[in-house]
């Protein structure tokens, strides 16, 4: 495998992050253990950042108790994203999931196949006869047999029902080998090596898979074969292994359809898995290079390169639903991609170095890890793998928003759909035509009936959120409306526009209720949690602050650079401002005062929220980061910066479990603390 720098390299991101943290003002300069937690949270970041999961951990089970806070529990939650460990007395090479879903075989060094319940990891039963390591295991037609292959050099059929040995065969296999059993019962199938006049030649054998009897042998390359694979379909038969290149036989006429290979990657280019994705359109190969590709089996050419691992990846997996391919590294990562783009939509944490196998149950609701700690572990794709319905994918995203029981999110780019998410599984809940193209930014009605929406063009329209139709649409202002939201009864919708107004709408009879006269161009309008004030803020830089019971005007703060967003913090005693000045500067609510300014930001801010407990702000920035803020310390606790473009919402669910942040062109990214 590879080796990469990674102390220097994770000194040298370490000193930098530390360096910026420690130049924040602070209340509490000279606190010796909460400058010691910063430090510890850095370094876990930085870590974390170089795939280095063990090393981040260490971290983070050091920092000082009394100081964990969110950003501690979003890092431990990524760092062990398992939902369950199962540690093994003996070293396995192989597992894989029956197709009902119901059990676990595992491949034992102990000379044993290990077959254990898929939930609770009960062992159902043990199944004795080779003489040396199991190398593979393959549950096939209807999870009747089960195929294994061994160091012994023998292959054998197994029959799950009975619990016996149906037939064994010595093979000219020299070494390690896989097996694959085809799912109609016909075949089973052997790939490995042997020498031949001093040579190693690869291995691919084709069994009758009710006799035994040996069909049909071909070579392929030479240097070990170590992973074949049946179509789901049973068309194709795919092996690979350490002389980077993929071979696919026509089952029926033997016939090689196609070749793939990594020739214009290094040497280091083993592959030691193949996957076919679910509907057999895919065939994924992984490779110590780091790099796994994927070809187009319709087309016979390269599909994606999968560029993102930092270590040899050893294992691969497609979700059963053909979203989402997943990897597993020789550094105990495992990274989602997308299949619509190609791209990582997630990674997560959880093994002690290399993960050997990966396996997805029949639902699509759980993944199986096998790693060289010792341990299968089970990861929620529920959780793991949400919101990458690629009907989701907007283009251009401008709205953005939460509901306030946390059960929705909604998102509409350019091409003028708007997509409602399930947050309980992340699936698309509704989608419906709103305006033609951006919205400029949407809200949830408190009862989580309704969503508001506006435009550029001056409208403003309110969808029922179940059936997608529009309930009402507002009509009066011929300027173009950048910020809209509900009042927190419900009964209103409150708009910024650019004509210097906040309007207040009746949601019943659609009427103007009242039009409140800002310093300038409104760019956004909020509520106090309490219901009391109203915020806008406008591009000259002008807050305005007034009462929600008597639209009076109360105060206004003149910034100087033009205000992106203002918010209330949850205790409604300050609100927090962000824009062009590239700070975040925090008022008293009462009084409109500068309390303090949180530095740290090089570009433009454009969004700010409070977490519901009041002790963190995150804030995203033109810089393409969010900084998350202790509110106490006024210092940096932690930069998020997975985006490669600006961040426009950062957005805390009411639970305090999750941050929402969305980069129009990059998409949204969930980062979760539970």
């Amino acid at each position: 495998m590879r080796k990469f720098p990674v102390s220097l390299s994770l000194l040298s991101i370490f000193i930098s992050v530390v360096t910026s943290l420690n130049a924040q003002n602070s209340d509490k300069k000279g606190n010796s253990n909460f400058e010691n937690y910063l430090a510890h949270i850095a370094a876990a970041n930085a870590s974390m950042r170089l795939n280095d999961g063990q090393e981040a951990n260490r971290w983070l089970n050091n920092t000082p108790t009394e100081f964990r806070g969110w950003e501690y529990n979003y890092l431990k939650h990524t760092i062990q994203g398992y939902t369950a460990t199962h540690a093994l007395s003996y070293t396995a090479s192989d597992l894989d999931v029956s197709n009902n879903g119901k059990l676990i075989a595992v491949a034992g060094a102990d000379s044993a196949i290990h077959i254990y319940d898929a939930q609770t990891f009960a062992s159902e039963k043990t199944y004795s006869g080779h003489t040396n390591t199991v190398y593979a295991v393959d549950f096939f037609a209807n999870d009747a047999k089960l195929v294994s292959c061994s160091r012994d050099f023998t292959l054998r059929v197994w029959d799950t029902r009975n619990d016996l040995t149906l037939w064994q065969t010595k093979t000219k296999a020299q070494g390690i080998c896989d097996v694959a059993g085809s799912a109609d019962g016909k075949w089973v199938a052997l790939s490995s090596w042997y020498r031949n006049a001093g040579k190693i030649v690869g291995l691919v054998q084709l069994y009758d898979a009710i006799s035994g009897e040996l069909k049909w042998e071909t070579t392929f390359g030479e240097k070990p074969l170590v992973a074949i694979k049946f179509s789901h379909d049973g068309k194709y038969l795919a092996a690979a292994g350490w002389n980077a290149a993929v071979g696919v036989w026509d089952v029926n006429t033997k016939e090689k359809k196609f070749e793939f290979n990594f020739i214009n990657e290094d040497d280091n280019s083993a592959i030691d898995d193949l996957i076919f994705s679910a509907d057999d359109a895919y065939l994924m190969a992984t490779n110590r290079n780091g790099t796994p590709r994927v070809w187009n089996l319709y087309t016979g050419t390269l599909q994606f390169e999968l560029i993102g691992n930092k270590n040899s990846v050893y294992a691969g997996a497609f979700t059963p639903d053909g979203n989402l391919m997943i990897t597993g590294s020789a550094d105990g990562t495992l990274i989602f991609w997308s299949t619509e783009s190609g791209l990582p939509v997630n990674k997560l944490f959880g093994h002690e170095g290399l993960i050997s196998d990966l396996i997805t149950s029949p639902d699509g609701k759980t993944l199986y890890s096998l790693g060289n700690d010792n341990t299968i572990k089970t990861w929620d794709l529920g959780r793991a793998a949400q919101y990458t319905n690629p009907a989701g994918n907007n283009g251009y995203v401008y709205g953005f928003a939460l509901s306030k029981n946390d059960n929705l999110l909604v998102e509409q780019g350019d091409n003028g759909i708007l997509t409602v998410w399930n947050n309980t599984d992340g699936t698309i809940t509704k989608q419906f035509p709103t305006f033609d193209g951006i919205m400029n930014a949407a809200a949830i009605s408190p009862d989580n009936n309704f969503i508001v929406g506006c435009n550029f063009e001056g409208r403003i329209k309110v969808w029922d959120i179940t059936t997608g139709k529009k309930a009402i649409e507002f009509a009066g202002l011929n300027a173009g409306v950048a910020g809209c939201t509900f009042s927190p009864d419900g009964k209103y919708v409150t708009t910024a526009a650019y004509d210097s107004t906040i309007t207040i709408w009746d949601i019943v009879t659609g009427s103007m209720t009242k039009q409140l006269k800002g310093g300038g161009l409104m760019y956004h309008v909020g509520y106090s949690p309490n219901g009391k004030y109203i915020i806008g803020s406008a591009l000259n830089g002008e807050i305005t602050v007034w009462s929600n019971d008597t639209y009076q005007k109360l105060y206004s703060v003149k910034t100087g650079n033009a205000v992106y967003q203002c918010v209330f913090s949850p205790d409604n005693t300050t609100f927090a401002a962000v824009g062009e000045k590239l700070t975040v500067d925090v008022y008293s609510a009462a009084t409109g005062k500068l309390l303090y300014t949180l530095k740290g930001h090089n570009e433009k801010i454009y969004s700010i929220a409070f977490s519901p407990d009041g002790k963190r702000i995150a804030s995203g920035s033109a810089d393409n980061t969010v900084r998350i803020w202790d509110t106490e310390t006024k210092q940096t606790v932690i930069i998020l910066a997975d985006f490669n473009d600006d961040i426009y919402h950062t957005i805390f669910s009411n639970d305090n479990k999750s941050l929402y942040v969305n980069s129009p062109e990059g998409g949204f990214k969930r980062y979760r603390v539970d």
